[in-house]
């Protein structure tokens, strides 16, 4: 195993956890606030340095993670999960990464250079898929880099997940090889040659994936689209029917009256209940002709969100976006990935990933949580040119409004499908197929954004053969963390029971 020489003598080293602090706290700052972005940079290679410079204490790698953990907590988690159990979550996840990345970086030797790229691209890797893991939403730790070109080009073509493992490779190996051309005595030519690699991947990656972002077509077939943003009025507690049926008249009138474009060709209403959906059709005529109404003054395509049930059966209750214009309905689409604890308890998740084929093209739906999911691949999978997402983002924060709206943007490049986004309480946005932002809006009160649209049917790099490498790349980072720490767990164990044994000896003595 290499013998790092320390950088940090004596009383420096004491404060090795407070520099880890700060720049996991860079970091945060750089995800919090779009204005901040740019202090992501030097925390990640704050944190680089720390790593590459000399073996770190488990109470630095602790004070790296932590946290990022806490804010998760906090800011996601505790809105979510019932009492403080999202709060007492993020402390253990917190405490056990920290314990791990420790055992990690103490067992990779002079590929220590490796284990923080692998160990974030696997997380985040993982909590994308696993099922159960995959419905507790996550801070996206590229949400600083999301809106540069780069950053959407490589994930056009690799992912998000190896675009984080290819940044935080980067970084380490910049810091590197800078501090061997400064004369430190810093790893080995092992260690080089590594950093070397990691250099020549990651500019590989990126004129790959610049290479098919800017192959993408200029033109072709058009939409225009409107999206809504907040909700006029949150009304009042109804007691009968006749007053619930009022109140969402009363809704629907007041985004009625919001300013509209004459012109556009779909309208995408926010994650607000606006009226019932019986599936027996027995109690809700009035509620279908009301929706086909609003549909015939807007002008054209509409998404609208409705409670869908079955008046006989009282079973299979939805919340579902309805897709119609004013002539008929083309669907009906139930949410499939409910928040936990909350709309889990109400709902039930739907199961279909249907595309509707209208005279603005193919059309998928999602609803808001629906992105924690795989529900964007599977409509881009099944034909759809374009996805209408009513969202309600009302319950969270600015800072989880702000990287909400990133993860919709990278999904938006990786599978190049046009994502138009109303939003009850947060940010509205339309982005093309590049995940380019063409038009959003966010603050206080109500308005309407609107912007042409060029539908997409191509296939991205990321699933012609970016997917692929991401699946290789995580069964190759994964099998190799996790034989880093069987044997570090070996050694644990086989130093304790030295430990004992000579404990017995000594008492023997």
């Amino acid at each position: 195993m290499i013998r790092y020489r320390p950088h940090l003598e004596g009383s420096a080293a004491r404060f090795e956890p407070l520099w880890a602090l700060a720049a996991s706290s860079l970091i945060i700052l750089g995800l919090l606030w779009p204005s901040c972005s740019a202090a992501f940079y030097p925390g990640l290679l704050a944190a680089s340095f720390l790593i590459v410079a000399r073996p770190c204490s488990r109470w630095t790698a602790y004070a790296f993670v932590a946290p990022y953990f806490l804010l998760l907590g906090l800011a996601v988690w505790q809105p979510v999960f019932p009492w403080i159990t999202g709060l007492l979550l993020a402390l253990l996840l917190g405490e056990l990464a920290g314990r791990l990345l420790y055992l990690l970086l103490r067992q990779a030797g002079h590929l220590r250079l490796l284990v923080l790229p692998c160990a974030w691209f696997c997380f985040y890797y993982a909590f994308a898929r696993i099922p159960g893991f995959n419905r507790m939403q996550m801070i996206p730790l590229l949400a600083p880099v999301a809106l540069r070109t780069e950053a959407l080009a490589l994930c056009a073509a690799w992912g998000p997940s190896l675009v984080l493992f290819f940044l935080a490779a980067i970084a380490g190996a910049l810091i590197l090889l800078v501090l061997r051309a400064a004369g430190c005595r810093v790893g080995d030519q092992r260690t080089v040659v590594l950093a070397g690699a990691l250099l020549a991947a990651g500019c590989l990656a990126l004129g790959i994936g610049l290479a098919g972002y800017r192959a993408v077509p200029s033109s072709g077939r058009t939409v225009r689209i409107a999206v809504a943003r907040g909700v006029p009025s949150r009304g009042s507690s109804v007691q009968t029917a006749e007053e619930l049926a009022q109140y969402h008249q009363t809704r629907r009138d007041a985004y009625l009256a919001l300013d509209w474009p004459a012109d556009a060709d779909i309208y995408v209403l926010p994650e607000t209940e606006l009226g019932l959906w019986d599936r027996q059709n027995r109690i809700d005529q009035a509620y279908r002709d009301a929706y086909l109404s609003l549909a015939r003054q807007l002008g054209g395509l509409t998404v609208l969100c409705v409670t869908e049930g079955d008046s006989v059966s009282q079973t299979d209750r939805h919340f579902s976006a309805l897709l119609l214009d004013d002539t008929r309905f083309y669907g009906l689409s139930a949410k499939r990935f409910l928040v936990p604890f909350s709309e889990s308890d109400r709902y039930t998740p739907g199961t279909r990933f249907d595309v509707y084929d209208t005279p603005a093209g193919k059309v998928g739906l999602a609803i808001c949580y629906d992105f924690q999911g795989p529900t964007a691949g599977k409509l881009k999978a099944n034909g759809a040119e374009l996805l209408l997402a009513p969202f309600n983002d009302s319950g969270f924060g600015r800072v989880y409004q702000h990287l909400h709206r990133t993860s919709v943007v990278m999904q938006a490049a990786q599978l190049a499908l046009p994502v138009a986004m109303a939003n009850e309480g947060g940010i509205a946005q339309i982005v093309d197929g590049r995940g380019r932002i063409l038009a959003e809006r966010n603050g206080p009160g109500t308005g309407v954004i609107d912007e042409t649209l060029m539908l997409d049917s191509r296939q991205s790099l990321y699933l012609l053969f970016g997917r692929w490498a991401a699946l290789a790349f995580a069964i190759a980072s994964s099998g190799w963390l996790f034989f880093l720490f069987a044997s570090g767990m070996v050694c644990f164990f086989r130093q304790r029971t030295i430990r004992k044994l000579a404990g017995r000896k000594d008492r023997v003595d």
